[in-house]
């Protein structure tokens, strides 16, 4: 199964890529799924946590105190009441464990599926960005490539596994297993940031976005990032409840943030056509050539694709 970025808008669009105006779309289901898909990935998990943070709140969980996460210089795990829950606080006992561990589950899958969109869309641009370079200086044209395309597989990386952190979260509740909880929801928080700056850095290499969609990305990864840091910073010349709630608090900006910078991708995915054909590959194989279908995943971007 292939994935591929057929067509972009004509602002941007090399010439020689462009389709013929008479020419039909490849064959297959056209599926309007970019913006649907990316609105889940946000959207489920942001729902999922209004809905456990208010069960919390509401003594749903019978769970009013939170565990010390080691605020200090050491980890004791007593129970400390504090203010402001943790978001794992607020999926740590049944019922809202068993809604955290689903719905965040889908929300991971919609989120590797918006990525993968994503990872097609850049490596389209990557061949724009590189074309209009290509006359002036090959070199410039074929190190902007080398340079994006590593960036892309590392980026493509960390995602994966930030995605796969998250389900850990939600699969090893604090009272089940506190190290290996911690150790996900590390995973999550700090794949995840890497994933959003190395996306920031394509951005301004290959300065496709506007400059306004660039600097609110920048933003929203330096709020991930010293939100993080004041999240896990020790803090023991504070009152530890003070010390927890402030944590706590970061950590929910960090996740706002997070949600925020995937959130700002509908400027491109709005643009985004997403066609699925699936063929016989042995059939296709015994094809005269000129008759031969492949099968693939296209994404179309431009004003529609009956308009690109």
């Amino acid at each position: 199964l292939g994935f591929s970025l057929a067509s972009m808008s004509s602002a941007v669009q090399p010439s020689s890529s462009r389709r013929a105006p008479n020419s039909s779309p490849p064959k297959g289901v056209k599926l309007r799924i970019a913006t649907t898909v990316l609105a889940l990935a946000y959207g489920v998990p942001l729902v999922t946590f209004i809905t456990t943070f208010t069960l919390h709140y509401a003594g749903v969980n019978n769970n009013t105190k939170n565990i010390d996460m080691g605020v200090g210089n050491n980890v004791t795990g007593e129970l400390v009441p504090t203010s402001i829950a943790y978001i794992s606080d607020t999926i740590n006992f049944y019922p809202t464990s068993n809604i955290g561990g689903l719905f965040v589950s889908v929300g991971a899958m919609c989120l590797l599926i918006s990525i993968c969109i994503r990872h097609v869309e850049i490596n389209q641009k990557v061949v724009i960005a590189a074309t209009k370079k290509q006359v002036s200086s090959p070199h410039a044209a074929a190190l902007l490539r080398k340079r994006v395309r590593g960036v892309q597989v590392a980026a493509a990386v960390f995602a994966a596994f930030s995605a796969f952190g998250s389900i850990g979260v939600a699969a090893f509740q604090l009272h089940i297993n506190f190290p290996v909880h911690m150790a996900m929801a590390g995973t999550f928080f700090l794949l995840g940031t890497l994933y959003c700056l190395l996306q920031v850095l394509i951005d301004f290499l290959l300065k496709l976005e506007t400059l306004c969609l660039r600097v609110f990305r920048l933003a929203a990864c330096i709020i991930m990032v010293v939100s993080t840091m004041v999240f896990v910073a020790p803090k023991p010349w504070m009152d530890r409840r003070a010390a927890l709630d402030i944590s706590a608090a970061f950590e929910i900006l960090t996740f706002i943030a997070y949600l925020l910078f995937f959130a700002s991708h509908h400027v491109n995915f709005r643009h985004l056509d997403v066609t699925v054909a699936v063929s016989d590959v042995r059939a296709s194989s015994e094809a005269r050539p000129g008759e031969q279908e492949m099968s693939a995943v296209e994404v179309f971007e431009g004003a529609g694709a009956e308009g690109a």
